[in-house]
């Protein structure tokens, strides 16, 4: 049985371009933040992402990519982190409060 890899199955590239767009996005949310606070929230979003692709893509499968997308949103935070000076972290902060507003408006 020959193996296919993800970016080569059908949906496979879009299902990775969403995933890492939404690493961002969240690593963005989690700025500021103490590590054990995202871990936390990244455990749930974990076993809820593995549960939504197991059916799909198997267990195993599901548990590396869930397992990835959450050691990507927690390196994309620490590189925000180390590269942003406290004016950045307020500017972001900020760009993230306008959304929430702008979200609950819709």
């Amino acid at each position: 049985m020959s193996k296919t890899l993800l970016k080569d199955a059908p949906g496979g590239e879009r299902l990775i371009s969403r995933l890492r767009d939404q690493a961002a996005d969240l690593a963005l949310f989690f700025v500021g933040e103490p590590d054990d606070k995202v871990r936390a929230h990244l455990n749930q979003t974990r076993a809820n992402l593995e549960r939504d692709l197991a059916d799909t893509l198997g267990a195993k499968v599901a548990g590396q990519i869930a397992e990835g997308f959450c050691a990507a949103v927690m390196g994309r935070k620490r590189e925000i982190e180390r590269s942003a000076s406290a004016g950045d972290v307020i500017e972001i902060k900020a760009v993230q409060l306008f959304r929430k507003e702008k979200g609950k408006k819709r």
